[in-house]
């Protein structure tokens, strides 16, 4: 795999439903056999639910992947997997418990911005349950929101 014809993307995952651990495990199998190669990936933590009420905490992890895919056509990848987990796609927006949740934070180092998508993420900087786990990758992009 020529890692510069490929897309380098942070893809943030949580679970707050059911056996979590299992779900964050074959959630980032499914991406490695789905979106590209999973090159780091962050140990998960435990974390409050944001914008919730009576929810349950939640797993929370991040991976690297280098990918062929495209934004739009990743977002699409990853809206898969949420449906096969079980998402239900006409919760679109809304905060609520879910089996698994896959977020894309980074794409190369591309500001994008689309009906469906905006990268970076919007609230990436806001939430310490990605801001943790993308550290702990080291993710370079990081580099003016910690310090």
């Amino acid at each position: 795999m020529d890692k510069e014809k490929l897309n380098l993307v942070y893809i943030s995952l949580g679970s707050n439903l059911g056996d979590k651990k299992d779900n964050l495990d074959k959630a980032i199998n499914m991406l490695h056999l789905r979106i590209g190669k999973v090159t780091k990936q962050s140990t998960y933590i435990t974390t409050k639910p944001e914008d919730m009420q009576n929810a349950g905490d939640f797993l929370n992890a991040c991976v690297e992947i280098y990918t062929i895919f495209n934004p739009e056509e990743l977002l699409n990848q990853l809206k898969k997997i949420e449906f096969e987990f079980g998402r239900d796609p006409s919760s679109k927006g809304k905060y609520e418990s879910r089996i698994i949740d896959l977020d894309i934070i980074f794409f190369n180092q591309l500001i994008y911005e689309s009906n469906k998508l905006k990268i970076p993420h919007p609230k990436y900087h806001l939430r310490e349950f990605v801001l943790i786990p993308l550290r702990e990758i080291n993710c370079i992009f990081l580099a003016n929101v910690i310090e």
